[in-house]
């Protein structure tokens, strides 16, 4: 019997870049016949046709494309989604747009389309599944007004270098653009629209590095010489559909990211992914004594910025306990785990497929390692009863800074210490073989809470 391939889809940024490429060519050549574009992903390098829905002149300087997501074979909430870019001829005399939603949540509350009957207030496109079948849009060009953005190496050979950061280094946020912060060059400006995420600490817009690369390549070859651009990248659904992601618990409000390291969405919720991880892992396994496992894109790239080298690092999704166990029949000496703090707390736990469907258990495996180094009664119940692991965290920093004690290292400590010795524990289980294992936790500020006396060691 044999089984289908899981079909791989592209990630946001793709439809993304998409949808701005086509209201760019709408807006040059008044072409209504536009039903697809062709991308060059860049990472991995091959170009692809993605699906136009819907386009429209909004002004005589301004147009608008419509794509809608496709991630493949996934469980991802962002399926069938709507992703809108107007794109507006910009004078590059005029100082470029502000970082959007600098003015809190509030100002956010306004959807970006206004158009038609004056009591409509919530954004065109709100239905599930069935509703997602007819388009957003259903008029012509003179009935689309245009939105109203919001406010605005040897195999065996030493495996990593060494890290020179340490706990209190604050890693900066993902778009560094200062007062030009929508500035991708001297001719393209880009402005996050209602239901594209900010940073909550920076005000700055949750559109990442792979995002930007891929729009500034694919733009630039078809904008006209001496012209300027402004894109606003608007997700109707966006502001909704965040709030069942964990964006929140890395400080992105108010709507979703333009994330990814690649223009390919794998399937990573369906069984026959956790196989085509194993073979990666084998292969990387010929080459490498030490492994890196990352939960997530966050993780992915946070690592990268402490110099581990991408040849080592392995995207495992919620397969921890699987992913071990196959590293360990490769011959694998050490692995370093490198995740979210409200991920990897589980395997503290003894919980190896981190999934929230799967199991919960953070906020009791927190407890539990604060109430034996001696937390108060009080201060337990605190932690407890916290929302989130995030705001536990917190909670501990704030006991800290009040009595000048050291709790966040204290308990993250021990925790990391138990995530090491239950998961060598869970191979040796499964496999009887004896490998090291370290851990390395971070916040949702991507700033790295602790390292396990085995992960100084894995690192060198």
């Amino acid at each position: 019997m044999t089984t289908n391939q899981p079909r791989s889809g592209y990630t946001l940024p793709v439809f993304a870049c998409a949808a701005a490429m086509a209201a760019l060519e709408y807006l040059q050549t008044r072409n209504q016949s536009i039903e697809q574009v062709s991308i060059d992903l860049i990472n991995p390098a091959e170009t692809v046709n993605i699906l136009i829905e819907q386009i429209a002149i909004l002004t005589d300087n301004s147009a608008l494309a419509i794509t809608r997501s496709d991630p493949g074979d996934n469980l991802d909430l962002t399926r069938n989604t709507p992703i809108w870019a107007m794109v507006e001829w910009w004078d590059s005399s005029e100082p470029p747009p502000t970082p959007p939603c600098q003015g809190g949540a509030k100002e956010q509350s306004s959807p970006p389309y206004q158009g038609g009957a004056q009591e409509q207030s919530s954004p065109p496109y709100q239905g599930g599944a069935k509703e997602q079948s007819s388009p957003p849009y259903q008029g012509g060009a003179q009935e689309l007004t245009p939105p109203t953005p919001p406010c605005q190496g040897g195999a065996k050979e030493q495996s990593f270098p060494h890290y020179q950061g340490g706990a209190k280094e604050q890693l900066p946020p993902p778009y560094q653009g200062g007062a030009r912060g929508g500035e991708l060059s001297d001719t393209i400006f880009i402005k996050g629209g209602e239901g594209i995420g900010y940073d909550q600490k920076t005000g700055q817009t949750a559109i990442y590095r792979y995002a930007k690369t891929l729009l500034l390549a694919n733009i630039e070859k078809i904008l006209p010489p001496n012209k300027s651009i402004l894109i606003t990248f608007i997700l109707p659904q966006g502001k909704r559909l965040a709030t069942r992601t964990s964006n929140a618990a890395f400080g992105i409000v108010e709507g979703l990211s333009l994330l990814g390291t690649t223009g390919i969405s794998q399937p990573l919720t369906v069984p026959e992914q956790l196989e085509q991880y194993k073979i990666q892992l084998q292969e990387k396994a010929k080459k490498f004594d030490s492994l890196v496992f990352c939960i997530g894109e966050n993780g992915l790239e946070l690592a990268a910025k402490m110099g581990i080298s991408p040849h080592q690092m392995i995207k495992t999704a919620n397969w921890l306990g699987p992913m071990l166990v196959c590293a360990s029949l490769a011959e694998v000496k050490s692995i370093l785990l490198f995740g979210y703090h409200g991920k990897l707390i589980k395997l503290a736990g003894g919980i190896f497929h981190t999934h929230h469907h799967i199991a919960d258990g953070r906020l009791e495996i927190l407890t539990a390692h604060c109430a034996n180094l001696g937390l108060p009664t009080f201060d337990l119940q605190k932690v407890f009863n916290c929302s989130t692991a995030e705001d536990a965290l917190q909670y501990l920093r704030e006991l800290d800074a009040i009595k000048g004690e050291n709790w966040v290292i204290r308990v993250y400590g021990e925790i990391t210490k138990t995530i090491d010795q239950r998961s060598q524990n869970y191979i040796y289980t499964h496999c009887e073989k004896n490998i090291k294992v370290g851990s390395v936790m971070f916040d949702r500020q991507r700033k790295i809470i602790i390292k396990s006396e085995n992960a100084d060691i894995i690192l060198g």
